[in-house]
C-alpha cells in the first residue's frame, strides 16, 4: 500500500498545474502533507 500511494505522488495533481498555468509572474506554493 505504501508504495502505490508514493508512486502516485510523483507528479503535480493536474488541477494544480492548471491553475498554475493560468498565473502569470507570480510564484505557486503548494504546501501539503506529502509521504
Amino acid at each position: 500500500m505504501g508504495t502505490h500511494f508514493a508512486e502516485t505522488r510523483v507528479n503535480p495533481w493536474p488541477e494544480v498545474e492548471d491553475f498554475l498555468d493560468g498565473r502569470t509572474g507570480e510564484v505557486g506554493l503548494d504546501v501539503g502533507c506529502g509521504n
